[in-house]
């Protein structure tokens, strides 16, 4: 049996000094109790660990699903084509620009449209509108992407029975109560494609009297760029930290 003295440093508040007392030394019950609650410890730390590594050493991307934080857009093309009138194409080159998530932005002037001879016919603005924000997910075990445009509209000027026009609509897909626009998904680059179309039956205003007038159409919507994850709370990476280092502390006491 092993014995030994603990000594502990205390001060004299009278005269601020300091000295050294004994204790009594633990007993080996009391020490064997010790050393298991240590080691239940570590344990428990230890497969919290397993279950956190995946987020310390993959990127947020590369996790199974995630939320989106932004979608970050370098290519487009939008195709809008009015009943009894004519079909409209975005007039080159794309604009660049970022479609966030879970909150609503300021509309974006995407600029122009032309018709199918080339001849400019209108422009158009891209915003977002309540109840409900955009909201989206990756999933880079299926290499998809899901993303509700509940709140995203186009407002378009274009020529409508022969008079130039100013008429707006939602960019959703009809659904019950809204179907998510689906795509395909790297998780590598992080890069992301979605396609869809969609009609539309709306009222716009003349630009010339502001008279109101019915418009219809299709309207088709292709969008290719990279995600912008949501990061990943700066808690967990320091949790992960200390977990490692308990880990560590143990495989150490084992090697003693």
């Amino acid at each position: 049996m092993i014995y030994y003295t603990i000594f502990s440093r205390y001060s004299s508040s009278r005269e601020g000094l300091f000295f050294w007392r004994a204790h009594a030394s633990p007993s080996c019950f009391e020490l064997s109790a010790l050393s298991f609650r240590l080691e239940t410890f570590l344990n428990l730390a230890r497969t919290a660990l397993a279950g956190l590594l995946p987020f310390l050493f993959l990127s947020p991307l590369q996790a199974a699903s995630v939320a989106i934080d932004s979608l970050n857009v370098n290519t487009l093309n939008f195709i809008v084509a009015i009943d009894g009138g004519g079909t409209y194409n975005v007039k080159p080159p794309n604009p660049n620009f970022v479609i966030h998530m879970r909150t609503y932005q300021d509309p974006l002037a995407m600029g122009s449209f032309v018709d199918a001879t080339g001849v400019l016919a209108g422009d158009w603005t891209l915003s977002t509108k309540p109840p409900n924000p955009n909201m989206g997910t990756v999933d880079a075990s299926t290499g998809t992407i899901a993303v509700d445009f509940s709140s995203l509209w186009a407002h378009v000027t274009l020529p409508v029975s022969g008079q130039l026009s100013t008429f707006g609509f939602s960019m959703m897909p009809p659904g019950p109560p809204t179907m998510p626009v689906n795509g395909t998904y790297d998780a590598a680059s992080g890069a992301f494609m979605l396609d869809w179309s969609q009609t539309f039956s709306t009222t716009g205003i003349v630009d010339a009297t502001g008279a109101a007038i019915d418009v219809s159409g299709t309207a088709s919507l292709m969008l290719r760029g990279s995600v912008t994850a949501v990061p990943v709370p700066r808690a967990v990476w320091l949790f992960g930290s200390g977990l490692l280092g308990l880990l560590g502390v143990s495989r150490r006491r084992k090697a003693a």
